[in-house]
């Protein structure tokens, strides 16, 4: 088993059930990209179940942003941060990209 993959997943598994438990459902997708189901399975399970998963040695999330985004990374960085324009442009093209994928 990949360390680095155990405790990417795991950060990313315990906050996202932190979300779910402590923001709700709604909130937990919005926000880290999950879906309700996973949600409200996140907000059920116990802490050792949240490490078993951690170990699958495969990611449990992706990456939300389009490459078309990213490519554009150089433009919407202003010094060494994010400015709100491009805060606002990743989240519409994160937002029409899984909109897109429901439509399909």
């Amino acid at each position: 088993m990949d360390r680095d993959i155990y405790e990417i997943n795991r950060a990313f598994l315990l906050k996202a059930r932190e979300f779910a438990i402590h923001h709700g459902d709604h909130r937990a997708r919005y926000t880290l990209g999950i879906s309700m189901e996973l949600a409200a399975f996140l907000r059920r399970i116990s802490l050792s179940q949240v490490n078993a998963l951690a170990e699958a040695n495969i990611s449990c999330f992706t990456i939300r942003i389009p490459t078309s985004t990213l490519r554009q990374m150089e433009f919407i960085i202003q010094g060494d941060h994010l400015d709100d324009l491009g805060r606002c442009q990743i989240l519409a093209s994160t937002l029409k990209r899984e909109n897109d994928a429901h439509q399909d």
